[in-house]
């Protein structure tokens, strides 16, 4: 066999590069998945890309296959958990206090602040005051961790518009 070729899996491949099935790039094989001694014939790109269509398409069977998962590794859903709350003190404080304050029935829940509909969640603006949030339906909530960029400024928008109730 040449110097310049490899052979990885009975597939040659020239200077550690591999030509991805759904893209047709060739690309380094450190942008490949590995199966065992094998790379995956499509590159992260791509394996992410169907992977995110898949979950899209089929939203019950995702949530059944992340919630049996959830079920069967309880102690490390708890040590992510864990881990999450040492790491982000703040938040995690803030969510805490926030959470007993609406048990205790000293916030009452609001409709979302951008669509109006009803079942709401409570974002905060500044996690050091734990009991002034912004209430937004599941969509917004994603879309202002997700895409910041997408939404208005929200604070801004709250006092141009002198909506009650959206913050507690």
């Amino acid at each position: 066999m040449e110097n310049n070729q490899n052979n990885v899996g009975g597939r040659r491949m020239s200077e550690g590069k591999k030509k991805c099935s759904s893209c047709g790039k060739m690309l380094s094989v450190s942008e490949y998945y590995r199966a065992g001694k094998y790379y995956m014939p499509e590159c992260k790109g791509c394996n992410k890309a169907r992977a995110k269509a898949w979950r899209i398409k089929n939203p019950r069977r995702f949530k059944e296959i992340k919630d049996r998962w959830r079920r069967q590794n309880r102690e490390k859903v708890v040590g992510y958990v864990a881990g999450y709350r040492k790491g982000n003190p703040i938040k995690a404080w803030a969510q805490r206090v926030f959470y007993v304050a609406l048990r205790a029935g000293r916030i009452k829940k609001h409709p979302c602040a951008v669509c109006g509909k009803t079942r709401a969640e409570g974002h905060h603006l500044n996690y050091r005051h734990p009991l002034h949030v912004l209430w937004v339906c599941v969509l917004h909530h994603k879309m202002i961790h997700h895409f910041p960029e997408g939404l208005p400024d929200l604070g801004r928008w709250y006092v141009s518009t002198g909506r009650p109730g959206v913050f507690c």
